[in-house]
């Protein structure tokens, strides 16, 4: 389950703010988003509810190494 906040700020509101931290407002937000949905994603991969006969081992570590990168690369970026 992927959980969304949302929350109401007027236009007049988000441009009164300095624009180097609307943008880190808005990066911030971006990058929680996705090493939440990256980290669902992995978790899944390696404990999911896939038959064995259904996936071979081999595709499933392949899905479980993609979501370890691109988790890994999001943080890192992030950083």
């Amino acid at each position: 389950m992927v959980n969304i906040y949302s929350f109401k700020i007027l236009r007049a509101q988000l441009d009164a703010v300095d624009p180097d931290e609307r943008e880190l407002f808005v990066l911030s937000g971006h990058f929680a988003n996705d090493v939440s949905l990256l980290q669902k994603q992995l978790l899944f991969a390696m404990n999911g509810p896939i038959e064995v006969d259904a996936v071979p081992g081999g595709y499933r570590a392949a899905v479980q190494m993609m979501n370890l990168r691109l988790l890994i690369v999001r943080l890192w970026a992030g950083w």
